[in-house]
């Protein structure tokens, strides 16, 4: 038998071996031990004529490398002969799926290539968020197989898919793993720095939006210098991202000042700072419209007129009527007379006194 044969993984191989002496062997087996050492039944077999015994693997795999052993036996005694059978495969590439590591920690990625023959080609590469590949970073290739690469302060950017590839003569392998960094909480609002303005009483709020992929994260608002607090309710949650409504109800003058939003999580904290300015109200006076005011003297001035004129027009009537009377009676005491001054002169139609 040939000491040591290679094959390649998924082909169609035949065990072989002679056996020949005077007189013809009465017994021939053959026997297989594997990688673990533990020997199996006989194989199945076939034997010519010429002595050739043979046992057909119909698709090689991993599993068949080991040591196949064919004996034979006669009445003159027992021989036997061993091959060692190394099947070639494509490299095999182990790699953890997910690893999450703090941002600005020392991490080293690393896979394991094994396999016969040896790579003669082993590769890393990145895939970001972005979707863009990288150039092939450094490695460094250990004798048992392990591939590492190092980074040195993990940031967000590193956040993607590593992949491990390697490539021998039957074939290639690869195998991704995907690096999730975990980073203090990221801290927004349209209002980052700017002043809101409010009369005293209403009603002020803004929005706040929290970034973070590690839990819990801790977020609040409060004012510098003071003992203010915006009332902070979540309105939207979505992956990594919550965001706060931030508000003041019946807001007064000693809530004027500058606030600052924090949001935390074990790795640090974020804040912004928004200021709000709180002013005094005034009382508020009804102002006539003047076009109203100038319309209600004109109406009060005709009501006086009128009422001054029907008063003329009544008084006159009146006399009008004492005068007939009079001359029904033929003529007029002194008495009316002195009483028709008087009434003239209350009416304003004659001077006191006898004035003229």
């Amino acid at each position: 038998m040939q000491k040591t044969v290679y094959v390649d993984e998924g082909s169609v191989h035949t065990i072989r071996c002679f056996v020949k002496e005077i007189p013809e062997p009465n017994y021939v087996k053959m026997t297989f031990r594997g990688k673990d050492g533990q020997k199996s039944e006989k194989l199945n077999i076939s034997i010519q004529p010429d002595g050739e015994v043979t046992h057909i693997i119909q698709k090689v795999s991993t599993k068949d490398s080991g040591y196949y052993t064919c004996s034979a036996e006669n009445t003159a005694g027992s021989g036997e002969n061993t091959q060692q059978l190394i099947v070639y495969t494509r490299p095999i590439v182990v790699m953890q799926k997910t690893v999450y590591v703090d941002e600005g920690s020392v991490h080293t990625i690393r896979c394991f290539v094994k396999e016969i023959p040896e790579p003669n080609y082993v590769n890393m590469t990145f895939r970001g968020k972005d979707g863009q590949k990288s150039e092939k970073f450094n490695i460094n290739i250990q004798p048992d197989g392990e591939v590492t690469h190092i980074i040195q302060k993990v940031s967000t950017k590193d956040s993607g898919y590593y992949t491990c590839s390697a490539e021998n003569t039957a074939g290639s392998g690869e195998n991704t793993q995907q690096l999730i960094v975990y980073t203090r909480p990221q801290i927004s609002s349209p209002e980052d720095g700017k002043i809101l303005t409010c009369d005293a009483g209403e009603y002020i709020s803004t929005s706040v939006s929290v970034t973070s992929n590690l839990n819990p994260s801790n977020f609040s608002c409060h004012q510098l210098n003071g003992n203010s607090k915006l009332s902070c309710n979540i309105t939207h949650r979505k992956d990594n991202l919550v965001t706060f409504n931030v508000s003041i109800q019946n807001i007064q003058l000693s809530n004027t000042g500058r606030y600052m939003c924090m949001a935390s999580n074990r790795l640090g904290t974020n804040n912004i700072t928004i200021d709000i300015i709180v002013e005094r109200t005034e009382p508020r006076v009804p102002v006539t419209n003047a076009n109203e005011g100038n319309m209600i003297l004109v109406w009060v001035i005709t009501a006086v007129a009128v009422i001054f004129v029907v008063g003329i027009l009544i008084w006159r009537c009146h006399k009008r009527r004492a005068g007939n009377d009079r001359n029904a009676t033929g003529g007029t005491s002194d008495a009316d007379r002195q009483s028709e001054r008087g009434g003239e002169v209350q009416m304003g139609l004659l001077p006191a006194n006898g004035e003229h």
